[in-house]
C-alpha cells in the first residue's frame, strides 16, 4: 500500500476541515503505517501535521494518543527523517515530552537517542522547570531504561539543576522579631505546608517537592551496578564501597545529605508546635490536614533512608555524618515517645533503618540483632496483616541474604516469625522462603525446622484465630465506648467471653506453635494430637490453611534436598545429626495435622527422601540398622505401610560389598529379620487380616483376594532376600527354603507372588547366575546418588502374569 497515495490525502483534508472525519483518518495512517513493510516514502507533510496535531491542545486525548502511536511506527523504519522533523527546541511542547522519550528508550541509533537527549535537557535548562512534574520522572526513565546515553556531561548537567532546586527554596524567617538561628522548621520540604490554605502553591515549591520525589529513582538509576542483587533495591556488588571518592559530584551529595538531613530533622519535630508561617502537616488543627498527613513523615523519612543508602554506598564517608540521626530514627521507631501507640508507618521505618545499618554496618560496627529483636516481638505480630510490611520484610532478607549469613546471625535465631509470614500470606511469599530456607539451615535448628514446616498448616489456622479474636476485642472495646444497642452489645460481650474461653482451651498450642524464639525441638504431639484434633474440630481448615497445605510439601521437599546435598557420611556430628533426625521423621509419619490430602502429601515427601538418603549415603544403613529393625518390626500401622517397604527395599538394593564393609552378623541380622517379616506376613494373610482391613470374612479367603499392598509387601521381600542371597552365600539355602514356603501358600496369595518366589529359586540355585543378576555394581557420589548399571533387568524380570486392574507394583511402573 502507498503510504503518500491514500493517506496523505486523507489526513491532509481532515486536518484542514476539522471534521468528524479526523480520527477516522488518523486510524486510516495507523492501519496504513503498520501494515506497510518499510514506508520509506513518507511524505514530510505527515510528520508536520502529526506534529501539530500532538501539540493542538483543543485536539482530543485520544486523537493525540493516536499521534503518538503512529510516529512511534514510524520512528522504527525512518529515525533519520522523524529527526529532523521534531519541534524546534526553542518552543517547547510538554504533550511531546513522553514521545521525546519514547523515542529515546527506543531508538536503536544511539547517536539519534543522544541527540534526542540533548534536546530534552536544553528545554529543561531553560523553561523545563515550568513542567517539572512531567520532565523530571521522564528524565528518570531514560536513565532506566537506557543508560549508555547518559553521558558524563548531561548526568552532571541535570545534578546541577536538581542541586538549585534542593537548595534554592527559600528559607521562611520566624514571625519574631530579632535575629535568631534558623532551625530545620525554617527550611521548606516536602514536610512543609502552608497554615492556612495547606496547599503547595508556588512553583519553587512544587519544583522542590517533585525534585525530592525523584532523588531515589535518579541515584539507583545512574549509579548503581549491574548484578547481584544486594541493600535496598539493586545495590553495588561493592561491599567496602569508596574510601572518600564518589562517582557523585560534590555538589550534589551535599546538597542530597543535607535535604535528607533537614526531613528526618522535621520529622522527629513533627509533633511539635512551631511559630514559622511553615509547619509540618501533622502539627496542624485541622482534622481533615490530620488525616491527609497521616504517617506522611514515616513515608519520607523510609524515602531519606533508602537515598542516603545509595549515597553511602558511593561514599562511605557520609556514614559518620547520618549514622547519629538513624540510630535515633531506629529507637524512636522501636519504641515511640510517650504513649503513642505503636503505628504500621513505625514498623516500615525500623525496616528500613535496620536495612540500611545491614548493608552499611561492618563499616559502623553496628549490630542489628537487638532491634531485630524488638521488630518481630513487638511489631510484626501487631502488623502482620499488612502485606506491604511482609512484603518489605521479605525484600530486605532476600536482598541482602549474603550480608546476613556472613555479617550477622539473623537467620539462624529469627527464622519463626518468617514461617509466620508465609503461614499468613501462602501464596506471595512462597518463592522468597523456599529461597531462603537454606539460609535457616544449621546442625542446632534442622529438627525445629523440620517440626514447623509439618506444622505450618495449624501456624496459620492459630494465626487465623488470634486475629479474629483481636478483631472481636476491638469491636466488643469500641461497642462499650459508644452508643450500641443492648442487644449488640450482649452479642459482642458473649462472643469476647467464647474467644476467651477457646484461648484457655487451646493456650498450649498458641504458645507452642505460635512462639518466637527458637530452640524447642521437644515433640509435643505425643500429649497434644487430641486437643489437636478438637481444634480442628471446632476451626475447619479455612482457604489460607488449605494454601499452606498445598505449598508445605514442597518446603519439606527442599528442607530435604539441602539436608541430603550437604551430608558428609564419614563426619561423626553429621552421623550424630541423623541419629536423632530419623526417628523423628518415623514418628512423625502419624502426627501432621489431620487434613487427608496433606498427611498423604507429607508422607510421600518424608518416604521418598528416606530412599534419596540412603541411596546417596549407603554408609549409614549399618550405623542406623537398629532404627531400621525397629521400623520393620512395627509394619502393622497402616501409617508406616509404605515406609516399611521402602525400608526394605533399601536393605535389599544398597547393602552390597560394594559399598559396605559387610560382616557375617550384619548378614544374619539382614535375613532374621527380612525372613520373620515373611512368616509373619503369611500368616497374617493366611488369618485374614491385612494391612487395610483387621479381618475379612472366612468366605472371601480364597486365592487372590489379598490387598494390592500385601502383594507389594511380599514382592519387595522376595527380591530384598534374594539379592541378599546372591550376595552371601551362606544364607542361600535358608533363602531358598522361605520362598518355598511362601510358594506353598500360593491358595492365599496373588499369582504374582507365587510366581516371583518360584522365579527367584530358580535363579538362586546357580549362584553365578543369580550373582550376575542381583548382585549388580553400585557407583555412588555425593550428586549423582545411585546408578544400576544392569537398570533394564527389573522390567525384563517382571512377572508375566499381570496383577489385577487397580493393583499396581510401584507408582512408575504400568
Amino acid at each position: 500500500m502507498d503510504l503518500s497515495s491514500t493517506a496523505k490525502k486523507a489526513l491532509i483534508i481532515a486536518v484542514k476541515n476539522r471534521g468528524r472525519d479526523l480520527l477516522d483518518a488518523l486510524r486510516q495512517l495507523y492501519v496504513v503505517a503498520t501494515s506497510d513493510a518499510s514506508p520509506s516514502n513518507v511524505p514530510p507533510e505527515i510528520y508536520d501535521l502529526l506534529w501539530q496535531l500532538l501539540g493542538d491542545t483543543s485536539f482530543s486525548v485520544k486523537g493525540r494518543l493516536l499521534c503518538v502511536s503512529i510516529l512511534s511506527i514510524l520512528r522504527t523504519k525512518n529515525q533519520r527523517e522523524l529527526s529532523s522533523r521534531l519541534p524546534p527546541r526553542s518552543v517547547p511542547d510538554p504533550r511531546s515530552l513522553s514521545l521525546y522519550v519514547h523515542l529515546i528508550s527506543r531508538c536503536l541509533d544511539r547517536d539519534l537517542s543522544r541527540d534526542l537527549l540533548s534536546s530534552l535537557l536544553s528545554w529543561y535548562r531553560s523553561r523545563g522547570q515550568d513542567h517539572n512534574d512531567k520532565v523530571l520522572p521522564l528524565l528518570c526513565q531514560t536513565a532506566e531504561t537506557h543508560r549508555d546515553v547518559w553521558s558524563e556531561g548531561k548526568v552532571s548537567t541535570l545534578e546541577n539543576s536538581l542541586s538549585d532546586v534542593l537548595t534554592g527554596t527559600p528559607v521562611y524567617r520566624r514571625q519574631s522579631s530579632g535575629m535568631q538561628k534558623k532551625t530545620s522548621h525554617d527550611y521548606f520540604t516536602v514536610l512543609s505546608r502552608l497554615e492556612e490554605k495547606g496547599e503547595v502553591t508556588t512553583d519553587e515549591q512544587m519544583s522542590h517537592v517533585m525534585a525530592f520525589s525523584c532523588l531515589q529513582r535518579w541515584i539507583h538509576a545512574i549509579y548503581t551496578a549491574e548484578g547481584p542483587e544486594l541493600g535496598l533495591g539493586v545495590g553495588s556488588s561493592d561491599d567496602e564501597g569508596n574510601q572518600g571518592t564518589s562517582r557523585i559530584s560534590t555538589r550534589f551529595e551535599e546538597s542530597t545529605v543535607d535535604i535528607c538531613l533537614r526531613i528526618m530533622e522535621q520529622a522527629s519535630l513533627s509533633q511539635q508546635q512551631s511559630s514559622s508561617s511553615f509547619k509540618s502537616i501533622t502539627s496542624v488543627t485541622s482534622p481533615e490536614k490530620k488525616k491527609e498527613g497521616r504517617g506522611l513523615a514515616e513515608v519520607c523519612t523510609v524515602e531519606v533512608v533508602r537515598i542516603l543508602d545509595h549515597i553511602c554506598r558511593e561514599n562511605t564517608s557520609v556514614l559518620p555524618r547520618v549514622a547519629p540521626t538513624l540510630k535515633k530514627i531506629l529507637a524512636r521507631a522501636a519504641k515511640p515517645a510517650g504513649e503513642k501507640p505503636l503505628t504500621v508507618y513505625n514498623a516500615h521505618v525500623m525496616l528500613s533503618v535496620i536495612e540500611f545499618f545491614i548493608c552499611h554496618g561492618h563499616v559502623m560496627m553496628h549490630d542489628v540483632g537487638p532491634a531485630m529483636r524488638i521488630f518481630f516481638h513487638e511489631h510484626l505480630p501487631k502488623f502482620l496483616d499488612d502485606p506491604y510490611l511482609a512484603f518489605e520484610l521479605l525484600k530486605l532478607y532476600t536482598k541482602n541474604r549474603e550480608r546476613i549469613l556472613f555479617q550477622s546471625n539473623l537467620f539462624s535465631v529469627h527464622f519463626l516469625p518468617l514461617f509466620k509470614v508465609f503461614a499468613w500470606s501462602p501464596r506471595s511469599s512462597y518463592r522468597d522462603i523456599k529461597y531462603l530456607l537454606p539460609c535457616f539451615l544449621s546442625a542446632r535448628s534442622c529438627l525445629e525446622i523440620f517440626h514447623h514446616i509439618i506444622d505450618l498448616p495449624l501456624v496459620a489456622a492459630l494465626l487465623e484465630r488470634s486475629q479474629n479474636e483481636k478483631e472481636g476485642s476491638a469491636d466488643s472495646e469500641s461497642a462499650q465506648g459508644s452508643n450500641s444497642s443492648f442487644g449488640n452489645y450482649r452479642e459482642l460481650i458473649k462472643r469476647s467471653s467464647s474467644m476467651r474461653d477457646n484461648l484457655v482451651t487451646y493456650r498450649v498450642l498458641y504458645n507452642h506453635f505460635l512462639r518466637n524464639e527458637n530452640g524447642v525441638t521437644v515433640n509435643l504431639w505425643d500429649s497434644i494430637s487430641s486437643l489437636v484434633d478438637q481444634f480442628v474440630t471446632d476451626v475447619p481448615p479455612s482457604q489460607r490453611v488449605s494454601d499452606v497445605c498445598f505449598l508445605c510439601p514442597s518446603l519439606l521437599d527442599k528442607f530435604f534436598e539441602v539436608m541430603i546435598e550437604n551430608t558428609d557420611s564419614r563426619e561423626a556430628s553429621w552421623q550424630d545429626l541423623w541419629t536423632e533426625l530419623l526417628p523423628i521423621m518415623f514418628r512423625r509419619l502419624s502426627q501432621i495435622y489431620p487434613v487427608a490430602s496433606y498427611q498423604a502429601s507429607i508422607r510421600r515427601v518424608i518416604e521418598n527422601k528416606i530412599l534419596s538418603l540412603f541411596g546417596t549415603h549407603p554408609i549409614m544403613i549399618p550405623i542406623h540398622r537398629v532404627l531400621i529393625f525397629d521400623a520393620i518390626r512395627e509394619a502393622t500401622n497402616p501409617e508406616t505401610q509404605e515406609l516399611v517397604i521402602n525400608l526394605i527395599y533399601i536393605l535389599g538394593e544398597y547393602t552390597s560389598s560394594d559399598s559396605l564393609n559387610l560382616t557375617v552378623k550384619l548378614m544374619d541380622e539382614l535375613h532374621e529379620v527380612l525372613e520373620l517379616m515373611v512368616f509373619e506376613r503369611l500368616s497374617l494373610i493366611k488369618l485374614g487380616i491385612t494391612s487395610v482391613h483387621d479381618e475379612l470374612p472366612s468366605e472371601e479367603i480364597v486365592r487372590g483376594t489379598d490387598t494390592s499392598t500385601d502383594t507389594r509387601f511380599l514382592l519387595v521381600l522376595i527380591s530384598a532376600l534374594t539379592k541378599l542371597a546372591s550376595r552371601w552365600q551362606a544364607i542361600a539355602s535358608k533363602v531358598m527354603l522361605c520362598l518355598a514356603k511362601v510358594m506353598s501358600r500360593e491358595q492365599f496369595l496373588d499369582p504374582a507372588v507365587a510366581q516371583r518366589a518360584g522365579e527367584c529359586i530358580t535363579l538362586l540355585k546357580d549362584p553365578s547366575v543369580a550373582a550376575a543378576v542381583y548382585d549388580v555394581p553400585h557407583t555412588f557420589g555425593r550428586r549423582k546418588g545411585h546408578t544400576d548399571e544392569n537398570s533394564s533387568l527389573p522390567f525384563i524380570l517382571r512377572p508375566i502374569l499381570p496383577l489385577k486392574e487397580s493393583r499396581q507394583l510401584h507408582d512408575f511402573l504400568p
